[in-house]
């Protein structure tokens, strides 16, 4: 078992990552194994996970945390969360930590008296990080432990690299202690380090060049000079002091050849390059890697999406390798996507490259292979940095390739370069927009942080609206500083607006960095048929797209929309983010959406989005069919234009509504935007078993009401009647009784409505829907005479009209009724009856509801072995067809019976399988679990 803090917050049991939950919980985490076997009271927990901000009812959120993860601890058998002097300790073996052995390891390196194990100690202790600490999480006390523990290393590193200067590994070191150094230019003890280096690898200049720069930095930002020791060390560099070189290295490092021209075309990079600290660490261990015998040429490719600084990122980091590759940094503008010509051929880049290596014109032979071997000889055995900006493919690349291992070659492109990758192997970086902290610091650094922090929230609007795109930020930040009446507030507004964000993003005097243009570099190159499925794909709402709705939408076979796609993916126009599935960047999305508009007709968009809408409605109809095939559907009937999924069965149409849930939103309402309004209220109907059995409150919530409105807009009283219905079951759920009697009595009104329209029959189904709806309303609301009433009326149309499904149902709300009046043996005759009905009909939903029922009754009546029988058997069902919210009841119920009959440890332990249930659910009964564990605890 091992914990990680240095880098994203972890557990591991045997190597595998273990689930520790979303941020906040890991910060719990987090916190208390920073104070591992030391108590933190609830009032500090509290303010290091929430700082100033706690919510209302943080102590019982916080108390749903720690039982979460006191489960996960037991499940890792070697870390135990207790209830302490009116807080929490986590107790674990120190070691188990990778801070708490970082630190253990450093202070016995220190004390090591032989070098060799100082050494395996120092690099087993910083081999331990992964990146900087809780790098996952986000307050503001983590935040100031994070600085510290980054400090501790810093300090190790330098101890390691005193260590590694002993004992005579100056050259090995070189590259790292001049990173160091430009990282922490006023550092004089790493100043010292690297000019001690530079001295033993033969770079004397170097080294007193090195400290007259610090001098001069030291003098003009703090008016102090250098220290006595580091004035003592230029000193003995100046006299040439034999006593600086190290026993173990007499012959230095080989210095540059001779009359060896030293070209340096690297462009300035941006001025406000922030961030990256992660892509720049992998970057660098590249560049470490080199150290290690190489038989080839090291190529190292930074790809991503138009705008997301690829090339601010490879000027930021080549700049920093001067030291590194003294014999020259050769660079070039590809022009792979320029919009003003073709890109550059491989034969006008080598000549380029060969003038700036100092061969005269007439000495450049004729042709690209000959060139190329030419530029091969003259890099052999040198150490040189060659930067391929803006490549269009690994054609245009690979001539310019050179074949020493001593070079390095650094490319950026919007595309994957996959073809070199097989070819020649590259190490590849494929940079994301940037982190939420990184984006509001770029925009900072442009306009000030006394702007940001004036108005964090618009601020944090302005970030979100750009998508996080460097470029888009970059103009935005620009585009204020011209106009200072202009407020982030302002900006914000006017972002929101999707249709004229893009013209925002538009520089005014350079239409070259506008976001559309840089955009339109990677579309214009497309083909026709790809440029076609790029901006339909543009049309849709959901924030992913499957490969089979793709397919639907551009009326395309999808083995060829397939194809196509992987081009899309290739040049980063979109990305995968799982099989077959794909994502827009905001602002791609937005570009392709408004490509579509100026280059499709509306009959042909129309045409798009309506399959679309089709196809994710009769999928989800087959889906619904399969979770609960006894109840009646709204909806159904086919399209000739669209083949909607044909599910294998129940779990694999489980899964699919999960995975496609937020796209189902998102759908209704488009459908509801583009007044496709029978299909904005019948995707809802669609989805009705699935949200009973995973419950998402939040989404039922939004997708009945947009329905609802559709089905008004459009005077459908059947879809009027039916949404009606569904928010009242849904806010009865959620236990909003009021609420939900409203709605419920609205739609008995509708049901009149539908007999004088549509057909007496459906009217009558409606109304025995509803009257159960007001029952069990009654009943929660304690008025169980009027819900027995309500149910034996809902029961008489249920035998009427045949209805078994609903029939077994109000059986059941009969039975809560009775059971309300303490009439417990009528309660559990309906009960029975109702199980019965289920059983028959194959509901395995509903019978699981009854078993539960039948568990709570005879708890109740203290028949405890019998109660846990039935408990178990819903358990089993619930279980078996992914009703979570149902089973976190049977497991909070069991907890109460074992809790009545004494088996405290037991009552516990249900209690916390219910507990992880309803927070990942946010079921407000979640708190009431946590106070019933937290109580219980005491006594423990």
């Amino acid at each position: 078992m091992r914990f990680a803090l240095l880098g994203a917050v972890e557990a591991r049991v045997s190597g595998q990552l273990v689930e520790l939950g979303h941020a906040r919980q890991q910060c719990v985490l987090a916190v208390l194994l920073v104070e591992a076997n030391r108590p933190v009271s609830i009032d500090q927990l509290t303010e290091r996970v929430w700082g100033g901000r706690p919510p209302a009812r943080a102590r019982d959120t916080l108390y749903g945390y720690v039982s979460h993860l006191r489960r996960v601890c037991a499940e890792l058998d070697g870390a135990v969360i207790r209830r302490r002097s009116g807080g929490y300790v986590i107790d674990v073996d120190p070691a188990a930590v990778d801070l708490h052995r970082f630190r253990e390891l450093v202070t016995q390196a220190r004390a090591a008296e032989d070098g060799e194990r100082a050494h395996e100690l120092f690099d087993e202790a910083l081999g331990l990080w992964r990146g900087e600490p809780f790098a996952n999480l986000d307050t503001y006390w983590l935040n100031g432990v994070r600085e510290a523990v980054l400090g501790e290393r810093r300090s190790a590193e330098l101890d390691y690299y005193d260590l590694e200067l002993r004992q005579g590994n100056h050259a090995e070191l070189l590259p790292t202690l001049s990173m160091r150094a430009r990282t922490y230019p006023l550092d004089e003890r790493v100043a010292g380090q690297l000019m001690l280096a530079l001295y033993r690898c033969g770079r004397q200049a170097e080294a007193l060049d090195h400290y007259q720069k610090l001098r001069a930095h030291l003098v003009s930002d703090l008016g102090a000079d250098p220290s006595p020791e580091l004035r003592d060390l230029q000193g003995r560099i100046l006299r040439s002091d034999a006593g600086l070189v190290n026993a173990g290295d007499r012959a230095g490092a080989a210095r540059p050849g001779a009359g060896f021209p030293a070209p340096r075309q690297l462009p300035p990079g941006t001025r406000h390059f922030i961030g990256r600290s992660a892509d720049l660490e992998r970057l660098n261990s590249v560049l470490r890697g080199r150290t290690e015998p190489v038989q080839t040429v090291v190529i190292t490719a930074i790809d991503g999406v138009g705008g997301v600084g690829k090339t601010a990122l490879a000027l930021h980091w080549a700049a920093q390798l001067r030291t590194e590759f003294p014999d020259g940094i050769l660079h070039v503008n590809l022009r792979g996507y320029d919009p003003d010509g073709p890109p550059l051929a491989p034969a006008e880049v080598l000549e380029n490259f060969l003038r700036a290596l100092n061969v005269p014109p007439e000495k450049i032979p004729p042709g690209l292979d000959a060139q190329a071997g030419l530029y091969r000889s003259l890099l052999d055995g040198r150490r040189v940095l060659v930067v391929l900006d803006n490549a269009k493919s690994a054609d245009q690349v690979t001539p310019l390739l050179p074949g020493s291992p001593t070079c390095l070659v650094l490319i950026t492109s919007r595309n994957r370069m996959s073809k070199l990758a097989i070819r020649e192997g590259i190490h590849r970086v494929t940079l994301d927009v940037l982190p939420d902290a990184d984006a509001l610091a770029l925009l900072g650094h442009i306009i000030g942080t006394g702007v940001i922090q004036a108005d964090p929230e618009a601020a944090a609007d302005v970030v979100r609206f750009c998508g996080r795109l460097p470029l888009a930020l970059r103009i935005v930040a620009e585009g204020m500083c011209t106009r200072p009446s202009t407020t982030l507030a302002d900006l914000a507004v006017e972002l929101a607006a999707e249709k004229s964000r893009l013209d925002l993003l538009d520089t005014g005097d350079d239409e070259s960095t506008a976001v559309r243009t840089v955009f339109s570099w990677s579309y214009r190159v497309l083909a026709p048929e790809a440029a076609r499925v790029f901006r339909l794909l543009g049309l849709h709402a959901g924030g992913t797209v499957s490969l089979p709705a793709a397919a639907a939408m551009t009326g395309l076979p999808e083995g060829r929309v397939g194809r196509i796609v992987r081009t899309l993916t290739n040049v980063h126009l979109i990305e995968e983010t799982a099989p077959d599935r794909y994502e827009f960047h905001d602002l791609l999305r937005l570009y392709a959406y408004e490509r579509a508009f100026e280059e499709e007709t509306a009959a042909d968009r129309a045409a798009a989005v309506h399959r679309m809408l089709t196809w994710y409605k009769l999928s989800a109809a087959a889906a619904d069919r399969l979770l609960i095939p006894q109840r009646l559907s709204v909806v159904g009937g086919s399209s000739p234009d669209v083949r909607p999924l044909d599910f294998t069965g129940y779990d694999q149409a489980l899964e699919w509504c999960e995975k496609e849930r937020a796209n189902l939103v998102a759908v209704t309402r488009q459908a509801f935007d583009w007044r496709e309004y029978e299909t904005a209220w019948q995707v809802p109907a669609a989805m009705w078993n699935f949200f009973y059995l995973r419950k998402h409150w939040a989404d039922q919530l939004a997708v009945y009401t947009t329905g609802l409105e559709a089905a008004r807009r459009s005077q459908d009283v059947l879809g009027e009647g039916w949404c009606l219905g569904s928010l009242g079951y849904a806010y009865w759920d959620f236990g909003s009784h009021e609420r939900a009697m409203g709605y419920f009595e609205q739609a008995m009104a509708t049901c009149e409505l539908i007999g004088q329209r549509i057909s007496e029959e459906i009217a009558e189904f409606g109304r025995c829907i509803v009257r159960m709806g007001i029952g069990l309303v009654c009943a929660s609301q304690g008025r169980f005479d009027e819900a027995v009433e309500q149910h034996q009326a809902a029961l008489e149309i249920a035998l009427k009209t045949g209805d078994r499904w609903t029939e077994g149902a109000v059986l059941g709300g009969l039975g809560e009724a009775f059971a309300g009046l303490r009439r417990y043996e009528q309660a559990v005759s309906w009960y029975e009856r109702a199980l019965v009905v289920r059983r028959q009909i194959d509901d395995r939903w509903g019978q699981a509801w009854m078993l539960h029922d039948l568990g709570e009754v005879n708890c109740v009546l203290e028949n405890f072995g019998a109660a846990v029988e039935y408990y178990k058997m819903a358990l089993d069902l619930r279980r078996a067809i992914g009703d979570r919210q149902g089973e976190a009841r049977t497991w909070d119920s069991m907890g109460d019976a074992a809790r009545q009959a004494g088996s405290l440890t037991t009552a516990r332990d249900h209690w916390n399988h219910a507990l992880a249930i309803f927070d990942d659910l946010h079921d407000p009964q979640a708190g009431e679990v946590s106070r019933k564990i937290d109580e219980l605890s005491i006594e423990l």
